[in-house]
């Protein structure tokens, strides 16, 4: 491993070979750079990682616990990092035994994990075996990550490939991902301490890629602190068990606003070709109208699959689904019907038939 001064930063490189490692911290005006041959493995010892503080906007640790470990590659308050080149493995199956095990006081560590950054890049590099989520940006603003491959067993737990976490302005593209949960996840905070801490995710694009084996393109299910104007293009999903996803859940809060999925291909999928669900959590109705979500303004369009079930859209009777549009949406060989809960909206060269004009009535304002 070198490090070189250049002008208004430095490079930290890693030529050809094998580097374990426990933890550390990247800094602003940084370029992490690894040679083509060169493999990052994280260490498989948990006393080896720190403990760090819940996330504001979660107030817990999301894989149980009160705090989190930190991640394998970590960075807090940066500007101007790129991480490109090489492979970094956090040899996940160490910590993915604990979790079946329940032998962990602390949520697992995510691989790479970026808090409040600004000008992130993560480009031409490969990301294996994530102890938890694999890359997770949050609270960051002016994000790009291109040619990124991104891998993990499709049993391994929460691994999810990349999540964009109240944060902002973010275009992925050109991105190969085969995981064991979410491949794309859209989140903003969870419950209570995200509708407080109130940082959305907005302005996100995610186009012309390949997803396999995961959970679904999705929205949330973390969606407090609201998510708006997120557009995936031009991708296909293959054996995954969901294409387009949207979760969310009673006690969340938040508005989920102005997203777009558009020429997605889903093929040999595991369950629905397209998910919507808003009681994730599967409560009841709660007396604080404040956790309750809202969700309109959703378009799905040139949307084909070859798969057997079509989808769902199970909104609340306290908080229906608006302005849904579902546009040339070709399901030619499904065995069953779309369902549809509390939603409104439109539908045109819809095959099977939409439910969506049909479903059970919209409560009033």
């Amino acid at each position: 491993m070198k490090v070189a001064q250049v002008l208004n930063g430095a490079v930290l490189y890693f030529p050809k070979g094998k580097y374990l490692t426990g933890p550390f911290n990247l800094t602003s005006n940084i370029l992490m750079q690894l040679d083509p041959q060169a493999t990052i493995l994280g260490i498989q010892d948990k006393d080896v990682y720190g403990i760090i503080p819940a996330f504001p906007s979660y107030g817990v640790g999301r894989d149980g616990g009160v705090d989190n470990y930190e991640p394998l590659i970590g960075g807090y308050n940066i500007q101007n990092v790129t991480i490109t080149g090489g492979t970094i493995d956090g040899q996940g199956a160490y910590w993915w035994t604990l979790k079946r095990n329940k032998e962990l006081q602390h949520s697992r560590p995510a691989l790479v994990q970026l808090q409040y950054c600004t000008q992130l890049k993560v480009i031409s590099t490969t990301l294996l075996n994530s102890p938890f989520w694999t890359l997770h940006p949050i609270y960051c603003d002016d994000i790009y990550i291109s040619d990124v491959k991104i891998r993990a067993p499709a049993d391994s737990p929460n691994t999810d490939g990349i999540d964009i976490d109240s944060s902002s302005n973010v275009l992925i593209e050109n991105v190969d991902i085969a995981n064991g949960d979410d491949m794309i996840a859209i989140k903003s905070g969870f419950n209570m301490a995200g509708i407080l801490f109130g940082k959305p995710t907005k302005n996100v694009i995610i186009r012309d890629s390949l997803f396999a084996d995961g959970h679904g393109l999705s929205i949330g299910s973390e969606t407090s602190g609201g998510i708006y104007n997120i557009s995936f293009l031009n991708s296909i999903v293959t054996n995954a068990k969901c294409g387009p996803k949207l979760k969310t859940s009673r006690g969340r809060g938040g508005i989920i606003e102005d997203i777009s999925f558009t020429n997605i291909t889903v093929k040999d999928c595991l369950g629905d070709v397209t998910d919507t669900g808003m009681n994730y959590d599967k409560v009841p109705i709660p007396g604080n109208k404040t956790t309750t979500p809202i969700l309109r303004n959703v378009t799905l369009a040139q949307i084909y699959s070859n798969c057997a079930q079509p989808g769902s859209f199970k909104c609340l009777p306290e908080s229906p689904c608006r302005d849904f549009v579902l546009l040339d949406v070709s399901v030619p060989g499904a065995t069953k019907d779309f369902y549809c809960e509390y939603i409104s909206g439109s539908s045109e060269n819809v095959q099977p038939p939409s439910c969506i004009n049909v479903s059970k009535p919209t409560p009033p304002n």
